[in-house]
């Protein structure tokens, strides 16, 4: 006796739409808006500009944070366009290589924060 089973599984395209994963999508706004929220802390702030523009200038659901001030990458590096290295009001928590350190301290609550929303 032969036993034949035939299923169906949907295009990648609708698995993505189906958990948020998509451009726009509700896990995706959630991934941003958490990747935002977690780095604030971590980022440089004298006068505060360049965190109210990461905030202004991303729609959460992107899937792209971009931070478009002309020093971010002097302030991100920690060496002015000198060669100096820079002293940052709120160090050691606020300071250089913002991004990296967020993300070594909270990539799994991030991951944790999407994984709400998917279960939802």
């Amino acid at each position: 006796m032969k036993t034949i089973v035939a299923f169906s599984v949907p295009q990648k395209e609708k698995i993505i739409e189906h958990f948020g994963l998509d451009i726009g999508g509700r896990t995706q706004k959630v991934i941003d808006s958490s990747f935002m929220s977690y780095l604030e802390p971590y980022m440089p702030k004298d006068t505060g500009t360049m965190i109210d523009l990461m905030f202004a200038q991303n729609q959460p659901g992107n899937g792209e944070i971009n931070i478009n001030v002309p020093y971010a990458n002097y302030v991100n590096t920690g060496v002015s366009a000198s060669g100096k290295p820079l002293n940052y009001q709120g160090a050691p928590m606020r300071g250089a290589n913002f991004t990296e350190r967020m993300l070594a301290d909270h990539f799994e609550d991030i991951l944790n924060d999407a994984q709400k929303e998917v279960d939802r």
